[in-house]
């Protein structure tokens, strides 16, 4: 499943294993289903730890139902999307791995203080900053005192809107650990990893105004 929001700042892509699934049949080629993002949206946050997804598709059109103590049923018209075959390809200079815990806190805690986060990379350690009319904070991620687990790479700088980072926050429940992924001029990317895997990617555009 992958998708760009409307203001093209952030690309998103999740992959879930046929053994997240109770059931998984597929009759024939490969199916591309498209669908508006905010109606998919507003119908997942119905959900409950308790429910059932059921999707099955025909023609130009997706029943998604779900079962819980009421079934319901929602049929949407799909839309022409495009395929991609192959993952973004990036070559990107600094590389850190981190608990997601870890970095949920640091970017939410600093959420409210900017609109511009600021990412730059030393060897072993990764600094986070934010500058903004509510004040300035800054924290050092390093591998010798346990907030990274892992880094590599060279010295770099990149600049993006806190506000799309922030809402990867939620991912916290759903993966243990994750990568992030830094390049002057690049968009970062966020790779959370899932059980049997699974994985979800945030490419989010980089604020070239802000990059030094």
């Amino acid at each position: 499943m992958a998708g760009i929001d409307p203001g093209r700042v952030s690309y998103v892509e999740l992959f879930l294993p046929s053994a997240y699934f109770e059931e998984f049949n597929v009759d024939g080629e490969k199916e591309v289903l498209g669908f508006r993002l905010q109606e998919l949206t507003d119908f997942l946050s119905r959900f409950t730890e308790e429910d059932s997804l059921i999707i099955e598709s025909k023609e130009s059109s997706v029943t998604l139902r779900y079962s819980g103590v009421f079934e319901r049923a929602f049929k949407f018209q799909t839309i022409e999307a495009e395929v991609t075959e192959n993952r973004i390809a990036l070559n990107y200079p600094f590389k850190a791995k981190l608990l997601t815990t870890v970095f949920s806190e640091v970017v939410s805690g600093m959420a409210s203080l900017g609109d511009i986060v600021i990412f730059s990379s030393k060897e072993n350690e990764l600094d986070v900053e934010v500058k903004g009319d509510m004040g300035r904070a800054r924290v050092e991620l390093r591998v010798d005192k346990g907030s990274l687990l892992e880094a590599e790479g060279e010295e770099t700088t990149s600049s993006h809107s806190i506000e799309y980072i922030d809402k990867t926050s939620k991912m916290r429940k759903a993966s243990d650990t994750m990568d992030l992924y830094i390049g002057k001029d690049l968009p970062c990317r966020l790779h959370f990893e899932l059980p049997q895997g699974g994985y979800y990617d945030v490419y989010v555009a980089p604020r070239l105004e802000e990059s030094s």
